[in-house]
């Protein structure tokens, strides 16, 4: 932990704001927020925030920026905390959090996830990983800043700066991404094909994408667009292994596939 001062910025004027590291109540809002793995993710400070919702709406992405001052150089790490199961309907997989709803907390770390992880098996060499990456950061730091760029709401409202539209594409891409493979599917499904019919173009991607990864072309982590599209085909392929096949075409009708709307 440095012993710089940390400052933290929020949207507090439209109800979303930041409780920072160095806050006598931070711990008893994130250990339950985190499990049994508390004492030790909480030596990631100051890299960590918790993000308070006390908006009407419930929060459907995040992002957030660290900005350390040196006396020479610095640095800006930029995380986000997104949720686009939530906006499309199929969030009913186990471990996904549902958003931020109003008048809860949500604890964001730069660069990894932290909360609920007493449902991940005991590997905790990553937490070391980062505290080393945090020792790192902060060393001979003059300040710590904490800001809250953008976040999205359930209803496509976006709040914050959004700084070169990064949340907001970002967010858009995935969730348009996952709509397009749900569209297909289900419309397999009303032409009378099986589920499983249905769903080869999704194993059929997912198969070249691990083809074309075995031989050394990464165009999947230049392209931002083929990145989504590859994380959401993985997300329809987890959803389906939540259900029967019968299950299958009753939820995808009732999954939300018209646009996501972001706007200001």
């Amino acid at each position: 932990m440095t012993g710089a001062p940390v400052n933290v910025r929020g949207l507090d004027a439209d109800g979303v704001s930041l409780i920072s590291p160095l806050s006598p109540q931070f711990d008893a809002i994130a250990r339950p927020l985190i499990g049994s793995r508390a004492n030790r993710i909480l030596r990631m400070k100051p890299m960590l925030v918790v993000v308070e919702n006390s908006a009407p709406r419930r929060v459907v992405a995040i992002s957030l920026a660290w900005r350390i001052r040196k006396p020479v150089g610095g640095l800006i790490a930029r995380t986000n905390s997104i949720f686009p199961h939530v906006v499309c309907g199929d969030q009913a997989i186990a471990r996904q959090r549902p958003g931020v709803r109003p008048g809860e907390h949500h604890l964001v770390a730069s660069s990894c996830v932290v909360e609920g992880l007493d449902d991940i098996p005991e590997n905790d060499g990553w937490i070391e990983d980062f505290v080393r990456e945090r020792d790192r950061a902060v060393q001979g730091a003059v300040d710590v800043a904490i800001e809250l760029d953008a976040v999205i709401f359930d209803d496509g409202r976006l709040i914050g700066p959004d700084e070169d539209g990064w949340l907001s594409g970002l967010f858009g891409a995935y969730v348009a991404a996952k709509q397009e493979w749900y569209r297909g599917i289900l419309d397999a499904l009303n032409r009378g094909k099986t589920v499983d019919q249905a769903y080869a173009p999704v194993r059929a991607f997912q198969e070249e994408t691990m083809r074309r990864m075995m031989s050394g072309d990464r165009d999947h982590l230049r392209n931002t667009d083929l990145l989504w599209q590859t994380q959401a085909a993985a997300d329809a392929e987890a959803w389906r292994r939540h259900y029967a096949d019968a299950e299958i075409p009753a939820l995808l009708e009732s999954i939300r596939l018209e646009p996501f709307v972001i706007r200001r």
